[in-house]
């Protein structure tokens, strides 16, 4: 009875995971191969993916705050709040003039009130790195860019 009962089950589950990848965008491969591990995390984190999506609200005050959602493969997969800026995407003519490295993925901007921050994405094999360099106009010395966030996949 145990063993007919196992055989069921473990037929059921085959039946709705072969289902469930016939629906999925990462299909099962054949029987016998398999896909590497190299080229899934590379399908994973592309980086024409990856993007934030910024909602900034405003206090009493109209003092702005960002709220930054990295989005991957149309998911949301992590958050941050920065308050006292309004957050915007670089484009790539601007990399060099906010500092952002010429491989970075994904940069925001925002400055407000003599302060700002700088927020890019490097991805590093099965890993996104978010860093982010804060500004301020009083500072005499450039800081650097400190992890905030590794994300692995």
């Amino acid at each position: 009875m145990r063993k007919s009962l196992f055989v069921v089950v473990s037929v059921i589950v085959m039946q709705i995971s072969a289902a469930w990848c016939a629906q999925s965008s990462h299909p099962m491969p054949p029987k016998g191969q398999s896909k590497s591990r190299q080229s899934r995390v590379k399908d994973v984190i592309d980086a024409s993916s990856i993007h934030w999506s910024i909602s900034v609200i405003h206090d009493a005050n109209l003092v702005p705050a960002s709220v930054m959602y990295l989005i991957v493969n149309k998911k949301s997969v992590w958050y941050i709040r920065v308050p006292g800026n309004d957050m915007k995407p670089i484009e790539r003519e601007d990399y060099d003039a906010r500092k952002v490295p010429k491989d970075a993925i994904a940069p925001a901007f925002g400055w407000f009130a003599g302060s700002g921050d700088v927020f890019y994405i490097k991805r590093v094999k099965n890993m996104l790195r978010i860093y982010r360099r804060e500004m301020d106009e009083s500072e005499t010395e450039e800081m650097k860019p400190v992890l905030v966030k590794t994300l692995r996949f």
